[in-house]
């Protein structure tokens, strides 16, 4: 199934659709949903199923004492279910619509295996962004981290030991949409095309509600981190300007 915006209301005949039409459409898009969503649980469960055989091997060969393993993905999915902004797959834009990143799409799976399975079992709060896993790996192994790295280690927060941590997140796509998060915003952002749109996760985790509008201090605050994120990766000059003058209220 391609990746799209689901809705009858986007069907090239929608206007010649009579009840009877509408009810077959309906019930063969839920079938096409259903079948989709099913595959995606057999392809996780495929991967459920050969990580193990993964571990018992590194656990046959005995290294499980002095290895660290982690688990991780590089985005997430959308199955149209809620919050997923009915979409399927991972579009940013179709036919000229734009959509922003929701949280299933940026929040991915992390899951960190220490040697000898210290602190098994635990979870640990924090933002740990997929760049950082270069020099958690590096400082595991005791190799300098080298200084033009964009990632911090989050070794230290794996072991419990206190740590500066992220206090955004930052996603994104080249030329597309950059996303800004923490545990109660969602600021999503495009170059051109469109506005942007604040969520209120907190009030409203399925992200149902743009609160731009009436938060435009918040939208204002995660733009200038966007800006300091932008200059403290080193990114072009023109792409940095182009930001800065997004918005009138920045």
């Amino acid at each position: 199934m391609n990746s799209r915006r689901i809705g009858l209301r986007r069907a090239p005949l929608r206007k010649q659709l009579n009840g009877s039409n509408i009810i077959t459409n309906m019930r063969v898009f839920c079938f096409g949903l259903k079948h989709t969503r099913a595959r995606y649980a057999g392809e996780v469960t495929m991967v459920d199923r050969w990580f193990g055989f993964f571990m018992e091997k590194v656990d046959e060969l005995g290294l499980l004492r002095d290895t660290l393993i982690l688990f991780t993905a590089d985005h997430g999915h959308y199955l149209n279910y809620p919050g997923d902004g009915g979409l399927i797959g991972k579009p940013l834009s179709y036919r000229g619509e734009r959509f922003p990143m929701y949280q299933s799409l940026v929040n991915i799976p992390l899951i960190v295996r220490m040697p000898d399975g210290v602190s098994a079992g635990e979870r640990r709060k924090g933002i740990v962004q997929p760049a950082d896993t270069m020099p958690t790996i590096l400082d595991f192994l005791g190799i300098d981290i080298p200084e033009h790295c964009h990632g911090q280690s989050f070794l230290p927060l794996l072991l419990g030991k206190p740590q500066q941590r992220r206090k955004f997140a930052f996603s994104g796509a080249y030329n597309n949409i950059t996303h800004v998060s923490n545990a109660q915003w969602s600021y999503g952002c495009w170059e051109k095309h469109r506005p942007p749109v604040l969520f209120d996760l907190t009030n409203d985790p399925l992200q149902t509600k743009n609160v731009l509008e009436q938060k435009e201090d918040v939208a204002a605050m995660l733009h200038g981190e966007l800006i300091e994120f932008l200059q403290s990766i080193g990114a072009p000059e023109e792409k940095i300007e182009r930001y800065q003058r997004y918005l009138p209220f920045v």
